[in-house]
């Protein structure tokens, strides 16, 4: 008999056995409409156990570690984007990308909502959302105006096309 000292340490426990989750189901599953599981989700992937990789669908650090990917890589990966962006200028995972960065975490093949997931749950990075996109730094929270004016200095002259691309 497992004894949980609240529903929460439950929910965790749960969370945590399941190789990948989602939110959906997950709810519909243990009829949870009204407790705040979205609670638990975010401590889990602050502290790497879970990586969002598709909206409201978690994959457990244990599934990744079955491809020799663990905690210390994810956190390497932080680091080395750290490395290259730590002047300040906003940046997406798309711009990383267009700007040939690569990262042995690239080899993985998730899509951009995986490495933002991993970015987002670090104390380097700040981020904000701004309709699907998630846009960071690492020296403040990014705003809409701060990012125009960084893409703007970067390359002066940019048609709207040109300008939404880079987003």
């Amino acid at each position: 008999v497992l004894n949980y000292q609240s529903i929460k340490d439950f929910f965790e426990d749960l969370l945590k056995k399941e190789d990948v989750i989602n939110l959906k189901e997950f709810k519909s599953k243990y009829e949870i409409d009204d407790f705040n599981i979205e609670y638990i989700i975010n401590k889990l992937c602050k502290e790497y156990i879970l990586i969002e990789f598709e909206k409201e669908e978690y994959i457990n650090i244990k599934k990744l570690s079955e491809a020799n990917i663990y905690i210390s890589n994810l956190k390497e990966y932080c680091k080395q984007v750290y490395e290259i962006t730590k002047d300040g200028k906003s940046f997406t995972i798309k711009t990383l990308r267009k700007n040939k960065y690569y990262f042995e975490l690239d080899d993985l093949g998730f899509n951009d909502l995986f490495y933002e997931s991993i970015l987002k749950n670090n104390e380097l990075f700040y981020s904000q959302k701004v309709n699907n996109l998630t846009i960071f730094s690492t020296v403040e929270k990014p705003i809409i105006k701060k990012v125009v004016e960084d893409i703007m200095e970067t390359y002066r002259e940019l048609s709207v096309e040109e300008f939404v691309e880079i987003l």
